[in-house]
């Protein structure tokens, strides 16, 4: 659990830093507290291994609910790793989702994403 506190401490710094949570704070988070609830659950050492296995199979359900938001996980995912935090870029990377078969690609992307997390 100790373990735990310094990459979170160092994520929630950036955060601050920038004003603005983004999809890798959310995922740094949701395992560091994962694996405090296994370690104060019991700290069973098979609950430690699957760790990573609920991570993942959050982000699949995360991803499948995403496809009745507005822009479904996936858009946001890439719109992150694509663009960051550059307004130009997010600008670009926003108009993909203007033309003909941009929502439908990122919602197809996002449930085979999900589908694969949760496989």
């Amino acid at each position: 659990m100790v373990a735990g506190v310094f990459p979170a401490a160092h994520s929630l710094a950036g955060v601050i830093r920038r004003r603005a949570v983004d999809i890798y704070f959310i995922i740094v988070v949701v395992g560091i507290v994962v694996s405090i609830v296994a370690t104060l659950v019991g700290g069973d050492p098979k609950l430690l291994l699957i760790r990573e296995s609920f991570v993942t199979g959050v982000l699949g359900l995360l991803g499948l609910s995403s496809i009745l938001w507005k822009r479904p996980l996936m858009f946001y995912i890439g719109r992150q790793v694509s663009a960051g935090r550059d307004p130009v870029l997010v600008a670009r990377f926003d108009a993909l989702w203007q033309r003909p078969h941009g929502p439908r690609t990122f919602r197809v992307m996002t449930l085979v994403w999900a589908i694969g997390w949760l496989a």
